[in-house]
Order: C-alpha cells, then structure tokens, then sequence
C-alpha cells in the first residue's frame, strides 16, 4: 500500500532513521483501457554517481564464509547498526516483506567503497491485509504474523532478541504528539478509522519496544 510507505517515512524522520524519502502522488493510471484513480509513491534514487547495487541475499551468497549465518554477516561487514535498526522498525510497521531482495548493497568499483542502501519498501505493513472496515476494526494491533524476512526469522518479535542494545537503536523517541505529523493530510486517502487503528498500532508496538528496553 503506497500511503504506508509515507506514513513509514515520516515515522523513520521522527525517530532519527536515515531512510528512502517518498512523496505521495495523486494519479490516473490506465489498465487494460480501463482509468482508475490512484495514490502512487515517487522517490529519488538513492544510489550515487558510479555505484552499482546488489540484492543482499546474492551479495551473501557470493562472499559469506562458512556458517556465517544472515546476522552475522551483516555484523562483520560493519552493518550490526543498520540492520538492528531496521529490525525495531520492522516490528513497530509489522513489515511482512523484508526479502533478501528488499534490503540492497551499493558497492563503487573505482572507489573500492561497498555500502548498505538507505531503508526502503514499506508497503507490506500496518493493516495491508484488511479491505474493510470490519477487518480493521477486528484486526489485532499486537499480532505476531508470520512475516518473509531474510534477517532472523518470520517472526518480527522474535527478531528483536537478535538487537544486543536496544536503548540506543533511536537517535529520537516517539511522543504522543507526533501523530499529527504522520498523518497530515492522509484524511483524503484513508479513513479515520484506518488511521486511528495504524496510530494505535504503532503506539502500542512502541510501548511494547520501551519495555523491552527497560528489561
């Protein structure tokens, strides 16, 4: 769903997250002859002058030593931060599509520099899998849903064991106040219900993570 990859931007800008920055685009788009109006995401490359990019899961392939597990490798490439991060954020949206094709490395050739893409690719989150009204109201917020993710394991709850130092994965916090900033000017493009639900799942989540912390 293309709006909760804004409503995943703002909440990564909140919380100090160097991410993909999206804009929101009211569009026709023409199907088989039929028009249907739309909301697209557009988004500037996030890759630089000379760099190439690679599916995480293939640069894996090629360079993992043996028994490197996922994390692991991650962790001795110098990316232990990133993907720990990406990991609390997964768990905050209920991100259900975190492939080893979803997570990219930019490498330069001429530079000799290899690099982790900014976060991108949020759409598979929040209440993607509910188109009614009865299906957000029903849908539970803490749910732990079997998720496609290359780092860890499918659950996003069981994949925060793998974060060592979770008090300082943030550089900001979330207040309660920042829900108008998630949300402004998304009235046109989801329900009030749908949104309240989304906040509601993501303070909930949040809350749930600073326990966590605490232990």
């Amino acid at each position: 769903m293309n709006v909760n990859e804004i409503i995943v931007d703002r909440l990564l800008t909140i919380l100090g997250v160097e991410h993909l920055e999206y804009q929101l685009v009211h569009a026709d788009v023409e199907i088989d002859g039929k028009a249907y109006d739309t909301w697209l995401c557009a988004s500037k490359d996030f890759k630089q002058k000379g760099e190439s990019k690679s599916a995480l899961d293939n640069y894996y392939q090629i360079n993992k030593q043996e028994n490197e597990s996922h994390y692991e490798f991650c962790q001795n490439n110098g990316w232990q931060k990133y993907i720990d991060t990406m990991l609390v954020v997964d768990y905050l949206i209920l991100n259900r599509d975190r492939h080893g094709a979803n997570i990219e490395v930019l490498r330069n050739g001429r530079k000799r520099s290899v690099r982790i893409a900014p976060l991108f690719d949020h759409g598979l989150s929040f209440l993607c899998s509910c188109y009614n009204e009865s299906e957000i109201e029903q849908f539970d917020i803490l749910a732990d849903k079997p998720c496609n993710n290359f780092i860890g394991s499918r659950s996003v709850f069981d994949n925060l064991k793998l974060v060592t130092d979770k008090k300082s994965v943030f550089q900001f916090g979330l207040k309660p106040q920042d829900k108008e900033i998630l949300f402004e000017g998304l009235l046109s493009v989801l329900s009030k219900q749908h949104l309240e639900k989304i906040w509601d799942m993501i303070w909930s989540r949040w809350c749930e993570y600073e326990k966590l912390c605490d232990l």
